[in-house]
């Protein structure tokens, strides 16, 4: 049904992420440090995984939740942990950039690893 809508290559296209999502964790129980791990390779559902923790580490911050800067130091433990260089440096541009997440980097447990990481790569972008 959803093929003689948009088209067959783009429904198969759908099946397949849906799939992959659907294997994904919750944003919140990372943000909230339940899940430490990720149990897939796929560039697409870390892409799309990231977009979800930035939009809901984006609320938190313009609420003012007092556990906010706690949730992006879980946001970069994981990040940290579970994907490749240029996907964590990816995370945190989209993060810090195009959701302009304000983050007082001193509250912040991981910031420092982070940097003393991939700080060099930042430099070269």
């Amino acid at each position: 049904m959803v093929a003689a809508g948009i088209g067959e290559g783009i429904a198969l296209k759908f099946k397949a992420h849906r799939a992959v999502a659907a294997q994904l964790p919750n944003p919140t129980d990372i943000l909230k440090g339940k899940v430490k791990e990720l149990h897939t390779k796929n560039i697409s559902a870390k892409y799309s995984l990231t977009t979800a923790l930035c939009y809901e580490l984006k609320e938190v911050f313009t609420n003012n939740d007092p556990k906010a800067h706690e949730m992006f130091d879980n946001f970069l433990e994981f990040v940290q942990s579970n994907f490749e260089a240029e996907m964590v440096v990816m995370a945190n541009t989209i993060a810090l950039g195009k959701y302009q997440i304000r983050v007082k980097f001193n509250q912040l447990n991981n910031w420092k690893p982070f940097i003393q990481k991939y700080g060099k790569l930042i430099e070269m972008a």
